[in-house]
């Protein structure tokens, strides 16, 4: 399996709004550009209504555009949609405006711009919980997945999605040269590749 120093994925934007773009991704994504790792984008899917899946498309594709993001290059994995419970009041929560066609929406418009299919990252407890197992409008594409506690232990199948894991997300509390902490090594979540590092480039790209 290919290992996170292989790889990495950036926070672009959150929910339809100008507020919702991380103010670090442009300088972020330029400086992991002009390293060996290979890397993409990622949007929080943060609904305000029950009909903007267009709104936050549109805000991903612009602002990663306007970082040099294209999607073919080489070096660039696909771009990922980020579908988990959000912050309410200090709690995560369901979010409320949620509905599966907002989602069918965005991946359709991202995959219209970047003629690549979407990466989704979310987590079959999450499916089951706030979508009520209807993880249909998942099928067809690759999977980042969530499951902490034991490298043993893989992701959960998400209901209706037909399809397993493509990436997992171990761990959260991970160590990483770079990321600010004792001796330059900070806590951040790692990741693997469900296959060879030489599959792993030939998606990017």
């Amino acid at each position: 399996m290919a290992r996170a120093n292989s790889f990495a994925f950036l926070k672009a934007t959150q929910g339809p709004r100008d507020a919702g773009r991380d103010r670090w991704f442009r300088r972020d994504y330029a400086a992991v550009s002009r390293t060996s790792l290979l890397h993409a984008p990622y949007h929080f899917f943060d609904p305000k209504s029950t009909t903007d899946g267009a709104a936050q498309a549109r805000q991903f594709i612009t602002t990663v555009r306007a970082a040099g993001y294209r999607g073919n290059r080489a070096g660039e994995l696909p771009p990922v949609l980020d579908v988990e419970k959000v912050q309410r009041n200090r709690k995560e929560v369901c979010p409320g405006a949620l509905r599966p066609q907002q989602l069918t929406v965005f991946l359709q418009e991202v995959r219209k711009a970047f003629k690549v299919t979407p990466i989704v990252y979310t987590r079959a407890s999450f499916v089951k919980e706030c979508m009520g197992g209807k993880g249909q409008v998942f099928a067809g594409y690759p999977l980042w997945l969530a499951r902490y506690g034991s490298d043993a232990e893989e992701p959960q199948t998400v209901p209706g999605a037909g399809r397993s894991w493509t990436f997992w997300q171990h761990t959260d509390r991970g160590s990483t040269p770079g990321i600010p902490g004792t001796g330059g090594r900070g806590t951040s979540d790692r990741n693997v590749f469900r296959g060879s590092l030489a599959q792993l480039r030939q998606m990017a790209g």
